[in-house]
């Protein structure tokens, strides 16, 4: 568990600090938002992969008190690593059939072997303000080994703020171990025959065999390259909530 990538602005086009820390800088200009009067000016902006705490403590201590700093996009992640890249996509469809984002509403699409909830930017290409990602044909970046891949992704200060990330301190003393206990929310499903029955509570008298073969085509309208998507069925079917199972998340969780 760690953050795979952390931006931050400040309110300085041309911030003084070292070369090794300047090189991170990838917007020098065209931060600026006039319209905005109450909020400082923000003129630059840093881009860390998988920032290390050494490398926060190293921004804070150039940055000092001279120039405002801001967090304003954070991507939290957790692997799973495996011992092949099959188990790697068996453990992502595993988790895509019990997986829950509560808070997001769009629907789940998958692009290459990642499966997002929910579209990353608006129409007029902004960034959404939360996403949940989940991989498993890339190598983790920390092990370099197959895994199964789950990040959370906020952009802006609000939904920064959410999780307790107003600065750089924030994001050293960040406990990842309390956000995914907090925010990976798995449940399970009941038998075939038991979805059958909460779709349609008269037919409970018929065959197992044709109570499964009702299930299967119910569940086959949210399936997405062979795997069923709980977060699909949840958005468009609320009610299911009534037979699912919460899974304690702590089995998944690294201590």
């Amino acid at each position: 568990m760690d953050f795979d990538r952390l931006k931050f602005r400040t309110d300085h086009p041309e911030p003084h600090m070292p070369a090794e820390l300047r090189k991170y800088m990838v917007a020098p200009q065209g931060l600026r938002n006039a319209k905005n009067k109450f909020r400082p000016v923000w003129e630059s902006k840093f881009d860390l992969l998988q920032p290390t705490a050494e490398l926060l403590r190293e921004f804070i201590d150039a940055i000092g008190t001279r120039y405002r700093v801001e967090p304003c996009e954070a991507e939290l992640n957790m692997d799973w690593i495996t011992r092949t890249a099959k188990e790697a996509k068996q453990l992502q469809e595993f988790t895509l059939e019990r997986v829950v984002a509560p808070n997001l509403r769009g629907p789940v699409y998958i692009d290459g072997g990642t499966a997002y909830f929910g579209r990353l930017s608006d129409d007029n290409g902004n960034k959404r303000p939360r996403n949940f990602v989940i991989y498993a044909d890339q190598p983790s970046k920390r092990a370099n080994a197959p895994c199964c891949h789950l990040e959370w992704r906020f952009n802006g200060p609000a939904p920064l703020a959410a999780i307790g990330l107003y600065s750089l301190e924030d994001c050293i003393n960040f406990d990842h171990h309390q956000f995914w206990a907090k925010h990976l929310h798995l449940f399970a499903l009941p038998s075939l025959a038991d979805i059958a029955r909460w779709l349609a509570p008269e037919g409970a008298d018929l065959s197992a065999k044709t109570l499964t073969k009702r299930a299967n085509a119910f569940k086959d309208k949210y399936r997405l390259h062979g795997a069923f998507i709980l977060q699909d069925c949840r958005r468009e079917n609320p009610m299911i909530d009534r037979i699912l199972t919460p899974v304690d998340n702590a089995l998944f969780i690294p201590t």
